[in-house]
């Protein structure tokens, strides 16, 4: 299924890519692993059926738990949202609401409706964590998740555990056949999405944990941008394939536009299914 919130940097339009490099990996004795969930694209095109979602923004954590436990609340709180007027008057109330930080069921319905009327789709917290972006200055009100992608969405997530920290400690907890695919803020772009820098640093030391988990049996999957500096971090130890992305949350016309991003994939050798074909039939007795 498709991802229910627009996310910077989300993978709803590169989600079956990625989803495809992933799937021979997969099988019932790991779990899917999503370092940096965001809009979790990659997660609700798989659809696996066990998981770990970790992301350091608590409020969009806090909208996934809600909506695991009482999907149909969440729907009913959404219809209502839905016949209040649609003006910017409306969205100025319920961000002013939503930065009250009363997780639960409101506060999941309303985070679905600023994310669809928000400029651009910008989904954009500063630094603590209130919801700031400007009114989307739509004519008409756009369409919103239906009942039954709710309850799906639910049902996927009940598959899932969840948590709200950083990506650290899930990762250093990963083992022999799980997947990893770690999708975090790009090198060098705008990353104060949760109210909080992703740095030069904080991209090293991914690295060497990503690293890490390979040499530990854990087939990794990771983006970023395609620069100098990622390929010196990942290309002496894992595959880098090139793909286009468009971007289309810029401000201007003219700063959505193709970009040429890198799809990282490292393989523990044994692991690789690929290479285990080849023995097929060559045993005997």
């Amino acid at each position: 299924m498709n991802p229910l919130l627009k996310w910077p940097g989300g993978k709803r339009r590169i989600a079956e890519n990625i989803a495809q490099r992933i799937r021979p990996y997969m099988d019932d004795r790991g779990r899917y692993v999503e370092c940096f969930a965001g809009g979790a694209a990659v997660f609700f095109h798989l659809e696996p059926k066990k998981a770990v979602l970790v992301d350091i923004c608590k409020p969009l954590m806090a909208f996934y738990e809600a909506l695991r436990r009482e999907p149909d609340a969440v729907s009913d709180e959404l219809d209502r949202l839905q016949e209040l007027p649609f003006c910017k008057e409306t969205y100025d109330a319920l961000k002013k609401e939503w930065n009250g930080h009363d997780y639960g069921v409101k506060f999941a319905a309303r985070l679905l409706y600023l994310n669809r009327t928000c400029f651009n789709g910008l989904f954009r917290l500063n630094e603590e964590l209130w919801f700031n972006a400007a009114w989307g200055k739509m004519e008409k009100m756009p369409t919103f998740p239906p009942r039954e992608e709710l309850r799906r969405a639910s049902d996927l997530l009940g598959r899932a555990s969840l948590y709200s920290n950083g990506y650290s400690l899930v990762l250093r907890a990963t083992h022999k056949g799980d997947v990893v695919f770690a999708d975090p803020p790009y090198w060098g772009t705008y990353d104060r999405y949760a109210g909080r820098s992703f740095t030069e640093k904080d991209q090293r030391q991914l690295a060497r944990r990503l690293q890490s988990a390979v040499k530990r049996g854990v087939s990794v999957f990771s983006s970023n941008i395609d620069c100098e500096s990622i390929r010196g971090l990942y290309s002496s130890w894992s595959q880098i394939d090139i793909i286009k992305v468009r971007h289309k949350i810029g401000k201007t016309a003219e700063s959505r536009k193709d970009v040429d991003e890198v799809i990282i994939t490292a393989i523990p050798p044994m692991q690789d299914r690929r290479q285990l074909g080849l023995f097929n039939g060559a045993v005997s007795g």
